[in-house]
């Protein structure tokens, strides 16, 4: 049962942080094990650990539940977001017992994990898109950025990229050494046609992947810069933002710009605020 209440006493203070710090170590469980999973089992392989009662797969889940929304990463990491905030308010606002505390517990370790898994390099490129956007686009001067995720949009804006105007560059950032990898177990002459695949990773079909994007955009003259980073790790983020940054600053003096302002959104916010009327 939970109860809200108004204030916290010192054994409220310990039950929170027990639960926060039983959180914290379910999450780390759960990278750990998905970790091993990956490591030691073939990708849709079988280990039968109880005959005919209990064994463990190796799939991948991208959505929700049953992978609902598999394509909706950013609706995802929000909801994700949310909710956490909210098991972690009735974590510390409202009145548990031991049993709803680590149930409490187990729903933030679990969501903290599938964020982590669901973020990664996708928000670099938001960031990116934020810098170079209110830094060079002053004066009616700057490019215009926009980010994709290959191969998941080589479908939608890839067909613009190869195909459409002639009036974009790519920078392409790839990971040299993946932290984790997958290798393809499939059938010879099974009728999904996927038996080439049999033995190869993912690592392998991702450079695949990636070299072909750029052999076939490169052909429909679109130049592209590649930028390598040995693994996705605090270091080498670190120095990708800060050469983004320095990138941002020099081009945008280059351009006669101040790339350290942003006068176009506070235009937006003085009309939005007069609309609203505010003083």
């Amino acid at each position: 049962m939970i109860k809200i209440k108004n204030a916290m006493n010192k054994k409220d203070v310990i039950i929170f942080v027990i639960g926060i710090l039983t959180s914290a170590f379910l999450t780390a469980v759960d990278l750990f094990t998905k970790q091993i999973i990956i490591d030691k089992v073939l990708f849709n392989s079988e280990i039968v650990v109880i005959k005919d009662f209990f064994s463990i797969t190796h799939i991948r889940n991208t959505g929700a539940a049953w992978g609902i929304f598999s394509t909706k990463t950013d609706i995802l990491s929000i909801v994700t977001i949310v909710c956490s905030a909210l098991v972690v308010y009735f974590m510390y606002a409202a009145t548990v017992n031991k049993p709803v505390l680590f149930c409490l517990s187990s729903i933030l370790a679990g969501a903290c994990g599938n964020l982590i898994e669901r973020i990664k390099l996708h928000y670099v490129t938001e960031w990116w898109k934020q810098l170079y956007g209110e830094s060079e686009g002053k004066q009616y001067k700057g490019l215009f950025p926009a980010g994709v995720d290959y191969t998941t949009d080589l479908h939608s804006m890839g067909q613009y990229v190869q195909e459409g105007e002639r009036h974009l560059f790519e920078t392409v950032i790839n990971i040299k050494n993946p932290y984790r990898n997958i290798t393809f177990n499939c059938e010879e002459n099974a009728m999904d046609k996927l038996g080439y695949l049999n033995g190869k990773t993912m690592a392998e079909a991702n450079r695949c992947a990636l070299e072909g994007t750029i052999i076939a955009h490169t052909s429909g003259y679109v130049p592209n810069i590649v930028i390598e980073i040995e693994k996705l790790d605090e270091k080498t983020i670190g120095e990708l933002l800060y050469f983004f940054e320095k990138a941002c600053g020099i081009s945008g003096y280059m351009l006669g710009v101040n790339p350290f302002n942003q006068p176009g959104v506070e235009a937006y916010k003085k009309e939005m605020f007069r609309l609203l009327g505010k003083n």
